[in-house]
């Protein structure tokens, strides 16, 4: 994946919004699979974004479509623009406190079978060998034969 991730001042977000939500440049059907929106926190007037691509020749070619929107139709309305286009290397994404907190109350918080719980007992009875199954739980594994 490919994101251009771009800069800009702009003095009225509101009118910048309404410019980029219009879609001038159809970011859709020019292989825009995503995009997120940021702001600094301490500057309300720059905006921050990054536009997904699933190749570098559709990242390519949207920047100079970008470019030529920020000296075109909106000159007056951003200035200080700039973007890169960066490869994506690796992207996580873990789940929220809340996320954690409904999976626990679901019961997915018990300790998995052959794992020390906290008074280091066994949460499966002991055996020698032990292999898991398609339902996940662990079975013994058969003797071996002399």
């Amino acid at each position: 994946m490919y994101l251009i991730n771009f800069w800009h001042t702009t003095p009225d977000y509101t009118a910048w919004k309404h410019m980029f939500d219009s879609d001038p440049l159809g970011r859709e059907t020019s292989g825009v699979r995503g995009y997120t929106l940021t702001r600094p926190v301490d500057d309300e007037q720059t905006v921050v974004g990054q536009l997904e691509f699933d190749t570098r020749a559709e990242a390519d070619a949207f920047a100079l479509r970008l470019q030529e929107v920020w000296h075109g139709p909106a000159r007056g309305m951003v200035s200080n623009a700039g973007l890169r286009i960066s490869e994506v290397l690796e992207h996580k994404r873990f789940r929220s406190e809340a996320e954690r907190r409904a999976a626990g109350a679901g019961g997915n918080d018990r300790p998995l079978p052959g794992r020390v719980t906290g008074g280091g007992a066994r949460t499966s009875p002991p055996a020698a060998r032990r292999t898991r199954s398609s339902s996940w739980r662990w079975r013994r594994s058969p003797s071996p034969t002399a």
